[in-house]
């Protein structure tokens, strides 16, 4: 079992950084839906006890991302396709209301400067990535989850954004896949970019029909990515 480490926090716990580390692995999917997890290994590989390293499971448990059979094995716990769905489903509901809040109050300019900030870095120090290199390829993700906390932020919605991180943590693992086909299509900024010129637009029509278009383009994503890994999901 390979982990990718992420960098500790200042004063940051065993427990919280294990969990953290497994978490990251799991939503960028560098441990795969339904690869095991050897407790064993993890206290070997963090040169810990297992009472962090459990905590940390435990933690993961609660929140769907992993499957622990008592005396048996642990696993990555599999995409659960309808609730993927549903979660994408609310999100584009949510940010298409609330950048139509940002505009209507004026805001979009502020709105827009933060969006490019995000996706300046991402071209300055992540460039063109790989999903074989697990460290660029979760700074990418982080940034497509920087980019719509934005929207939250600028609107003061930041408490919803908490009361959503369940469902969204779920949406981000299938968020991985098809971050891996914009980067093999260089079309990560592209993408995003559209976004931010319309909202530099106000223009409130096309971000409905984006919406729209959001909706299904997710469903047709999810059948090609069960068809590509039908192993991936529940």
């Amino acid at each position: 079992m390979e982990i990718y480490k992420v960098t500790p926090l200042p004063y940051e716990c065993s427990q919280n950084y294990v969990y953290r580390t497994l978490r990251q692995n799991i939503v960028s999917l560098w441990l795969e839906p339904g690869a095991g997890i050897s407790e064993t290994e993890l206290t070997a590989a963090f040169g810990l006890s297992r009472s962090p390293v459990r905590g940390a499971l435990s933690r993961l448990r609660e929140e769907g991302l992993v499957v622990i059979e008592p005396q048996r094995r642990t696993i990555v716990s599999k995409i659960d396709r309808e609730y993927t769905i549903q979660a994408s489903f609310t999100r584009n509901l949510i940010e298409t209301e609330l950048i139509c809040e940002i505009i209507e109050a004026g805001k979009e300019t502020e709105l827009c400067t933060r969006l490019m900030d995000i996706l300046d870095s991402v071209e300055k120090n992540i460039g063109s990535s790989s999903y074989d290199d697990a460290d660029k390829f979760y700074g990418l993700l982080s940034k497509d989850i920087q980019f719509h906390s934005a929207i939250y932020l600028v609107s003061n919605r930041n408490k919803l954004l908490e009361c959503l991180r369940l469902p969204y943590l779920h949406y981000n693992r299938f968020q991985s896949l098809h971050l891996r086909s914009q980067i093999e299509e260089n079309s990560f900024i592209p993408h995003h970019m559209k976004l931010v010129d319309i909202i530099k637009r106000r223009d409130i029509e096309s971000l409905l029909l984006r919406k729209n278009d959001n909706i299904k383009h997710v469903k047709s994503v999810m059948e090609r990515s069960v068809a590509a890994h039908p192993e991936f999901f529940i």
